[in-house]
């Protein structure tokens, strides 16, 4: 049995990504990257931009049950995403 207990003490060097220690996901990354392109105009960008929210919501549905609320409103937020990406008349002019 180790000895160490979670979460790690000030004085340990520990190398391994742990819940909430401010590591950064591929994902997350991917995320911000496109949404900086989304500013730049890339249509590449805004399909990313449209796709995670939908996967988003669908998975969201299958916790529906569980967590209700919680569910509800990340579908909710999902939607305004996708409404802001497909609406027309907000493109970004080229400079």
């Amino acid at each position: 049995m180790s000895s160490s207990s979670w979460p790690a003490s000030s004085g340990s060097s520990s190398s391994t990504s742990r819940p909430g220690d401010g590591s950064t996901s591929w994902s997350a990354s991917a995320s911000r990257a496109a949404g900086f392109f989304v500013l730049q105009g890339a249509v590449w960008a805004r399909t990313v931009g449209v796709a995670v929210p939908v996967l988003s919501a669908v998975l969201n549905f299958m916790w529906l049950p569980y967590y209700p609320f919680r569910s509800l409103l990340i579908i909710a937020v999902d939607v305004f995403v996708i409404w802001a990406l497909v609406a027309p008349g907000r493109e970004v002019p080229s400079w």
